[in-house]
């Protein structure tokens, strides 16, 4: 009798399978040890339980290249050999839905001693605990699925179904490769300078190499555009290295179908740089994909200090006081974070905003439950995956609380160490004190507003005068007086006066009109020698605006408060 045909087999699986694969009839699978790795064979799923399991010092996991996977314990170990039919075929082996946090690695080898490790996920399931991997197979190659717990610790057990599932031929095979090829090392790097490389193509088993000059203080721009057409593409890793490969400058992995990378250049000269473009396998596997790259050098912005109406604000014990209103023009950079204070009534909810251009640079917002320094415990997280950042909080005290909001640029995002971006804050109580006296519009359309916030208890040390409505980046100074007049002065009002005292040095307002400017009252300054418990003093913002056309300055309104 002849054999049945090969395709008939799956056929007669398929009218088998509800008998054989039904959950009482399905027995454990995985061993505890890699040598004793149980065989499963074909495709569906194996149920698999980690209970008596123990950590047997397997090869760590985090040991996988590019990989980010917590070292796997507590585990059992399967073997499964790729049927030749599969030969060239995507498979997937997936432990979502598992019991447990846990974690699969996967390996390639005909034994323990020699396997090599393919890679570890976890955290990557559509739902649910568990992680899965996609891998193109070699027919009749084995390959070894350990699973377990994912920790640096064991203890921690539980049991699920290893599925793998055959996704069909990797349609990445065969694919031609581009003009620049070979350039699959850093030896044979392809020179190239600024502008756009289209039609290029990169497999996950190789890298793609670039050389490019780079001049002193300037910056390397590197924009990945990845294709949609390939089924199965993944994230891409752009990496800048020095002209040997040896030291690696700076990196980026990137997420989503577009990517940018920096590298700036602070050595005061010219510097040759090796760019890597690379699969990434931060989740499951990539296999390969169409992409173009776009290469721009421009002057290094964040290389210079750059200032803001709100500076200094760059540590706890400088944090700024923000109320109610629009704050544009401000300036983050790398470990110099930005710190505002403000407060809110009972019951009062926060919403606070910061918009910004997400490609040049991630900005990230917290909110902290104090002003105290080194004792705040963050309250929300700002954190999107958005170009903007938002923050709603409600103050559910009986009390009115005082709040630090810290703005920083995120190491996670696109490797640009800084950013401008703008804040709007709406919720927040406005100052103490008695608004008094007429500011006239100038040139930004607005007519310039003070505010005095902080206790106003002299002995805290925490006033801040803030003046907003401003032309931008115009010079201006704060003043105080013991009287309130309202004098016609330059294209306003003075309103301050008595016997007045300015407050040094000059400050400049933000660059874009509206524009802010604030600053910390100095009580250790001559100038603050009257500002003691008991006085009553009229402040006011002194400031230049040329473009009104008229006397070239004028003022804000008035603000009178009563010291404690």
């Amino acid at each position: 009798m002849r054999p049945l045909p090969f395709r008939l087999v799956p056929l007669a699986l398929v009218i088998l399978a509800p008998a054989f694969l039904a959950p009482a009839a399905l027995a454990q699978v995985g061993a505890d040890e890699c040598a004793n790795a149980d065989l499963i064979s074909g495709l569906g799923a194996f149920p698999f339980d980690t209970n008596l399991a123990s950590d047997t010092g397997a090869p760590a996991t985090t040991s996988f290249p590019e990989q980010q996977c917590s070292d796997l314990t507590d585990d059992v170990w399967v073997r499964w050999v790729a049927p030749g039919a599969l030969d060239g075929h995507i498979v997937r082996f997936s432990i979502c839905g598992s019991s447990f946090d846990s974690e699969i690695a996967l390996w390639r080898g005909p034994d323990c001693a020699t396997m090599s490790g393919l890679g570890c996920a976890e955290f990557n399931c559509p739902a649910g605990m568990g992680g899965e991997l996609e891998l193109t197979v070699v027919g009749n190659d084995v390959y070894r699925v350990q699973m377990g717990f994912f920790s640096f610790a064991g203890g921690f057990h539980g049991g699920g179904d290893l599925v793998v599932t055959d996704l069909g031929p990797d349609p990445c095979l065969g694919a031609a490769d581009d003009v620049f090829e070979e350039n699959d090392d850093c030896a044979t790097a392809a020179p190239i300078g600024p502008g756009v490389l289209p039609n290029l193509h990169l497999r996950r088993d190789e890298s793609d190499y670039f050389r490019i000059s780079l001049p002193a203080d300037q910056r390397l721009l590197a924009h990945v555009s990845a294709s949609s057409g390939l089924a199965h593409s993944g994230d891409f890793l752009i990496q800048f290295f020095d002209d040997t490969c040896q030291t690696l400058l700076d990196g980026q992995l990137g997420a989503g179908e577009r990517r940018i990378a920096v590298y700036s250049n602070d050595t005061g000269a010219t510097r040759e740089i090796v760019v890597r473009a690379a699969l990434g396998q931060l989740q499951q596997f990539p296999l390969c994909a169409d992409y173009e790259l776009t290469f721009e050098i421009e002057p290094e912005r964040c290389l210079a200090p750059y200032e803001d109406g709100l500076e200094p604000n760059d540590t706890c014990a400088q944090q700024v006081f923000v109320t109610d209103g629009h704050y544009p023009g401000l300036f983050v950079e790398g470990p110099d974070a930005d710190h505002y204070a403000l407060e809110l009534e009972p019951d009062a909810q926060l919403e606070a905003h910061a918009t910004f251009e997400h490609e040049l640079g991630d900005v990230q917002m917290y909110l902290y439950d104090s002003f105290a320094c080194g004792t705040a415990n963050v309250l929300i997280r700002g954190e999107s995956n958005t170009d903007d950042e938002r923050i709603l909080f409600r103050n559910t005290s009986a009390e009115k609380r005082r709040y630090t909001l810290i703005v920083f640029i995120s190491s996670f995002g696109p490797g640009f160490h800084c950013n401008r971006y703008s804040l709007d804050i709406a919720g927040a109580v406005g100052g103490p004190g008695t608004s008094f006296c007429t500011a006239t519009p100038n040139s930004s359309g607005l007519a310039g507003r003070l505010d005095v916030l902080g206790s106003l208890v002299a002995g805290n040390r925490d006033v801040l005068l803030r003046a907003s409505g401003l032309p931008g980046g115009v010079p201006g100074l704060f003043f105080y007086g013991t009287a309130e007049v309202q004098v016609p002065f330059g294209d306003g009002f003075r309103c301050a006066g008595g016997t007045t005292q300015r407050i040094f040095p000059a400050a400049f307002a933000s660059p874009e009109a509206p524009a802010i400017v604030q600053r910390q009252l100095d009580f250790d300054a001559p100038y603050a020698a009257t500002i003691v418990g008991g006085a009553s003093l009229s402040f006011q913002l002194w400031y230049r605006d040329p473009l009104a056309g008229m006397a070239g300055f004028n003022l804000t309104d008035g603000m009178t408060v009563l010291f404690q």
